[in-house]
């Protein structure tokens, strides 16, 4: 069976291959990632096929001109579900509530991120997991906004209320869970 697409959505879609078409054959924008960048996040949130984890990849990789790399962003994110779920099949928590399967992930999840976890892989390998500090150095990015970054976070293992944050976000969005953390606004911004 075709798939078939109503013709508000076509026209949107040639839209937007209309507009990235044209950022790029001018000259003065080819060069220019910023306009393309917002172009894909505009496409991808109009038609809900942008995971959160790949705006925040694409928002830092613009800011750093596309000299980041995707795979280690993905291999670690991806790490860091595996120590969560083999946290959650060790984890002798007492509890006995019908959520028991999420406050086990939770569980897991903020162990993994506040205490070492050494893990042992394919019955030969270990590897030990430092966990995350907080970065009090220009917490707000005023004297550089890339300390806002989540993959400055990944670089150092330092962070501070905003990539801490959203990188919990992206990990909790990979575990498949609600993103459960809350902040004020004021540190978000």
């Amino acid at each position: 069976m075709p798939y078939l697409i109503n013709h508000h959505k076509l026209s949107r879609i040639l839209g937007s291959i209309v507009f990235i078409v044209l950022i790029c054959s001018t000259p003065n924008y080819c060069q220019n990632q910023y306009a393309v960048s917002f172009s894909e996040l505009k496409i991808g949130l109009e038609f809900g096929n942008l995971a959160f984890k790949d705006a925040v990849f694409l928002t830092e990789n613009t800011y750093f001109d596309n000299r980041l790399y995707r795979q280690e962003f993905d291999d670690e994110l991806q790490f860091l579900v595996q120590l969560v779920r083999i946290r959650e099949k060790s984890d002798s928590l007492i509890y006995k509530g019908k959520d028991l399967s999420r406050i086990k992930t939770n569980s897991a999840m903020f162990k993994t991120l506040t205490d070492t976890t050494i893990a042992l892989f394919y019955d030969t390998a270990y590897y030990v997991f430092m966990p995350y500090r907080y970065d009090f150095d220009d917490i707000f990015g005023s004297e550089d906004w890339s300390n806002m970054f989540v993959t400055k976070l990944l670089r150092t293992r330092k962070g501070n209320c905003h990539s801490c944050h959203i990188y919990t976000k992206c990990w909790q969005m990979n575990l498949a869970l609600r993103h459960i953390y809350r902040s004020r606004p004021t540190i978000l911004t």
